[in-house]
């Protein structure tokens, strides 16, 4: 049970530290209705994932800041409009 209570804590804190830095105020990001349900569906896969031995689904912190990024309306110097 050690092993498991340290990887959980790790994609806990993975997903926590992901998401803090992810809806930065500087993002301006809005939030459609759906927004809260991300975590759910993300912990049920994680469930059926681990009843499977599958990997675990994680936030993969550096490609969802780029993948932010990418998707903001910018100015020509490089600032979010949004």
């Amino acid at each position: 049970a050690g092993p498991a209570v340290l990887a959980f804590i790790l994609v806990f804190l993975d997903d926590g530290i992901t998401w803090h830095l992810i809806n930065h105020p500087s993002h301006k990001i809005t939030h459609g209705h759906a927004y809260h349900w991300d975590t759910v569906v993300i912990g049920a896969m994680v469930l059926v994932n681990s009843l499977l031995g599958l990997p675990w689904l994680v936030a993969a912190t550096v490609r969802s800041l780029n993948h932010v990024h990418a998707l903001a309306e910018k100015t020509p110097d490089g600032r979010i409009l949004s």
